[in-house]
C-alpha cells in the first residue's frame, strides 16, 4: 500500500492542471500501468481480509476463481468505495424530486431544504402523454420513432403549423433531423440526459410532448 500511495504522490496529478501539464502525465506510461495494477492487487486483497473477518460471509460475491490461457486468476467484482474527497455535502436539484423515503436508499442523511414552485406563463399549456414511447430505451425502436414523429407532425398541423420546439434524446434528435421535411425552417436540438429534458435546444417544426411555443 505504501508503494501505491508514493507512486500517487511520484506523479503528481492535482485539480487545476493545465493541458500540457495533463499530456506530459499520460506520456508517463510505465508508472500510471504500476499504478493501476497495484489498485488492482490492494482491491483483491481488501475484498479478501473482508470475507475472513466477517463470519457472517460463506461465499464471496466479490471474488471470483477463474481460468485464462490455462492460468488460474482472481476476477474482482467489487464496488468501489466513495472516496473522502466527495463525503461532503451536496445539493440535489431535481425538477421532480421523488419522495424523502426513496432519496434516503441512496442518500441516508437526505433532507428536503426547499420546496420552490414557480409558476408557468399563461402561454404555457402542458400535455401529458400517458403510455408515450418517449423513454431512451423505447426510442432505440425504430417503430417507436416513427409514431413519435407521426404524433409530432400531427401536433404541428394541428397548431396550424406555428414556430415550434421539440426536446428530445440526442439519438432521437439525429433520425428526425434526417426525416422532418426540408421546407420547415427549423428541426429538433437536445440533450443526452435519458429523461427528454434536455437543456440545449432552438426553435423547430413539431411537437413532442403538447407543449404549444
Amino acid at each position: 500500500m505504501g508503494r501505491f500511495t508514493n507512486s500517487v504522490k511520484e506523479l503528481g496529478q492535482h485539480p487545476g492542471m493545465s493541458e500540457r501539464q495533463l499530456q506530459a502525465l499520460i506520456n508517463n506510461y510505465d508508472l500510471i500501468d504500476h499504478i493501476q495494477h497495484a489498485r488492482r492487487v490492494i482491491r483483491i486483497w481488501e475484498a479478501a481480509r473482508e470475507l475472513l473477518d466477517s463470519a457472517g460471509i460463506e461465499v464471496s460475491g466479490r471474488l471470483t476463481l477463474t481460468q485464462d490461457n490455462g492460468q488460474r486468476t482472481v476476477e474482482w467484482r467489487g464496488i468501489s468505495h466513495i472516496s473522502k474527497q466527495f463525503t461532503v455535502p451536496t445539493l440535489l436539484l431535481d425538477a421532480t424530486l421523488p419522495p424523502l423515503p426513496m432519496l434516503k436508499l441512496y442518500h441516508e442523511r437526505a433532507q428536503i431544504v426547499a420546496d420552490i414552485k414557480v409558476a408557468l406563463p399563461k402561454s404555457v399549456h402542458i400535455r401529458q402523454l400517458l403510455g408515450a414511447p418517449t423513454s431512451k430505451r423505447k426510442l432505440e425502436c425504430k417503430r417507436h420513432l416513427i409514431e413519435v414523429r407521426r404524433h409530432i407532425l400531427a401536433r404541428y398541423l394541428e397548431f396550424n403549423r406555428p414556430r415550434t420546439l421539440v426536446m428530445c434524446q440526442e439519438k432521437p434528435e439525429e433520425w428526425l433531423k434526417r426525416r422532418l421535411p426540408d421546407d420547415r425552417p427549423h428541426r429538433a436540438r437536445s440533450g443526452d440526459d435519458g429523461d427528454n429534458r434536455g437543456g440545449a435546444h432552438r426553435q423547430v417544426s413539431g411537437f413532442s410532448d403538447g407543449q404549444r411555443q
